[in-house]
């Protein structure tokens, strides 16, 4: 099942909820502590580089597979109101994904420069 109020920080099912929840809650208490702008800026930047890479990734493998997966239920009913194929929706994530991976990537490089800067 989609988890909706989490999907804006990249947590899209409760598995993801249970770790990643975990995870963000830890590292934010950490940078909070450590109160560094440019590694607050360093982490939350890899952490989305590297979740839409594999966001990409789980995106190309859906559009060739056969097999739906639980939380991809509702799709079918997605594509219908949108007047397009399954497909075309796990392509549209996969550009999304994309676009997302590349503001992070860019974000990542700068607060690398600022970090190997001081």
């Amino acid at each position: 099942m989609v988890t909706w109020p989490f999907v804006p920080i990249g947590i899209f099912v409760w598995g993801d909820g249970m770790v990643l929840g975990a995870l963000l809650f830890l590292a934010s208490v950490w940078l909070w502590f450590k109160n560094d702008s440019v590694c607050t800026g360093l982490f939350f930047s890899f952490y989305v580089v590297l979740r839409t890479f594999f966001e990409i990734v789980y995106n190309m493998s859906a559009q060739f597979s056969t097999f739906r997966r639980p939380w991809e239920a509702f799709l079918p009913q997605l594509a219908v109101q949108m007047h397009l194929p399954v497909i075309d929706l796990f392509v549209f994530a996969q550009i999304t994904y994309t676009a997302v991976c590349i503001v992070g990537m860019m974000f990542f490089i700068f607060y690398l420069k600022k970090y190997f800067a001081r």
